[in-house]
């Protein structure tokens, strides 16, 4: 009985510890389909810790939730490349700060999209980010 006992308990405990996690998905404004190899940025609690995410060939990344963030941003950029203080896409997300940790995990987040038609629905664990290409007329220094 006192292993089975000892043995929930690590089970309770291994699984409190496993680190959660998000996976962000850039898709584009207009089109819906996914920013690719692109670098995003993560202000997990108004600047406390940035992430720079790395997109994959999917437009997606997976990122560990820091210990003890309870909300954070979505910013674009910087860019890949020798110039990084530029932005790789223009921010088309709505009216949106910060987001609650706790609900993206829940719920999933799925702002606004304030530049195109395009929707989208996000999973529990997952957060979308609108975004459109730079015109290559525009300024892109952040």
């Amino acid at each position: 009985m006192r292993i089975f006992v000892l043995g929930l308990a690590f089970l309770f405990l291994a699984t409190m510890a496993r680190a959660q996690s998000l996976v962000f998905h850039v898709l584009n404004a207009d089109s819906g389909k996914p920013f690719r190899s692109e670098n995003f940025t993560i202000e997990w609690n108004l600047s406390s810790k940035v992430s720079i995410l790395s997109l994959g060939n999917d437009g997606t990344k997976r990122v560990t939730i820091p210990a003890g963030a309870t909300n954070f941003m979505m910013l674009g950029g910087p860019k890949k490349g020798s110039e990084p203080y530029r932005v790789p896409f223009i921010d088309c997300n709505g009216p949106i700060s910060e987001i609650s940790v706790e609900r993206a995990v829940k719920e999933g987040v799925v702002p606004t999209n304030r530049c195109g038609r395009s929707t989208a629905t996000a999973k529990p664990g997952e957060v979308i980010y609108w975004a459109r290409p730079v015109p290559f007329w525009m300024p892109d220094l952040q």
